[in-house]
């Protein structure tokens, strides 16, 4: 039987929020939409790396230009003993006034640079234009991790985003429950060259959700 190549897509959530743990942060930051993440968070993603990645054959890490993504992903790569990440703006938070933002966020942040990350390639495209629905978000998030998926094929890849990106991958992969991703959570799927259907492989610290508000 002829061998089919296998493509994995990892999807993951931001390590834990700095204005999560103290509440006061937003009142006096000059971006309340691009929270740091704590050092719990950056030790929460590099043992993520270390535990669940390096029999995955990642060769391509990207990220939201988002702080926390960005801390996150630059945790794993050094887990993983990579080079860096490169930024991806459909990655994005929900361009949203719910997210925080009052029109398109600056990211990344201007002092990016003292955050120690190693971005090989940042994103030039624009943002998604403010407000950005929810709808629009979801056809957004779909739609880039298909695209990277396809430009990178075979090549296994990480997305580090946001809780609805990861939701989304769910649904990517088939899932129809609702789900909420906790910090570091993560979803694995993959897609073989006969069968270019996705489907999920593994998922960590992702949750049916069932409470309603």
């Amino acid at each position: 039987m002829e061998n089919s190549k296998t493509q994995r897509l990892l999807v993951m959530r931001h390590g834990e929020r700095l204005d999560s743990h103290d509440r006061n942060w937003k009142r006096t930051a000059a971006r309340p939409y691009d929270t740091p993440i704590t050092k719990h968070g950056e030790a929460e993603a590099h043992r993520a790396g270390k535990a669940r990645f390096p029999k995955k054959n990642i060769q391509l890490v990207y990220s939201s230009p988002f702080l926390r993504c960005l801390q996150t992903a630059q945790q794993v790569c050094n887990a993983l003993g990579l080079p860096g990440m490169h930024t991806c703006n459909g990655l994005s938070e929900i361009i949203a006034a719910g997210c925080s933002m009052r029109g398109v966020p600056e990211v990344p942040a201007p002092d990016v640079e003292q955050y120690g990350l190693n971005i090989l390639t940042p994103d030039e495209s624009p943002l998604a234009q403010y407000p950005e629905t929810v709808k629009d978000a979801i056809a957004r998030y779909l739609a880039v991790f298909q695209r990277l998926a396809d430009q990178h094929w075979p090549e296994s890849l990480l997305l580090v985003t946001h809780e609805y990106g990861v939701r989304q991958a769910m649904v990517l992969g088939g899932c129809r429950d609702d789900v909420e991703a906790s910090y570091c959570g993560h979803v694995e799927l993959s897609r073989t060259e006969r069968e270019q259907t996705w489907k999920i492989e593994d998922y960590v610290d992702v949750y049916k959700y069932d409470n309603f508000f």
